[in-house]
């Protein structure tokens, strides 16, 4: 049960932070959502390494390497390209976002503690 909690924590905050503040139109930019969204590869390599005292292999810390670097790489070719979803300005596709931005950004960051915490039960 305590692993459905992580899950159920976490999904409630992903939700939040992915919710619009216009029907249809997500508050958070597509690309930053996706991008805080792979924070749970590495918050879970750090949860498993304070919790089990021991440090990461070479072959985890490569590969967590190489997948933050693929979504900073996605992130930049998106800006590069014009993507009007993946700036950070106050607007989104012209839409003002919502006073709790912040608030949802932080969520988006959070919601990978309960996950790798699931993971690691």
């Amino acid at each position: 049960t305590w692993i459905g909690l992580c899950f159920a924590v976490s999904n409630i905050l992903m939700d939040f932070g992915r919710s619009g503040s216009a029907p249809g139109v997500p508050d958070v930019p597509t690309v930053l959502s996706v991008v805080l969204g792979k924070l749970i590869v590495p918050t879970s390599l750090a949860l498993e390494s304070v919790l089990d005292r021991h440090r990461p292999t070479a072959w985890q810390l490569s590969g967590v390497s190489v997948l933050l670097s693929g979504v900073l790489l996605t992130a930049l070719l998106g800006k590069q390209h014009g993507d009007s979803d993946s700036d950070n300005s106050t607007t989104t596709n012209g839409h003002q976002h919502s006073p709790w931005y912040s608030l949802k950004v932080l969520c988006l960051i959070l919601s990978s503690v309960p996950t790798a915490l699931g993971f690691y039960i």
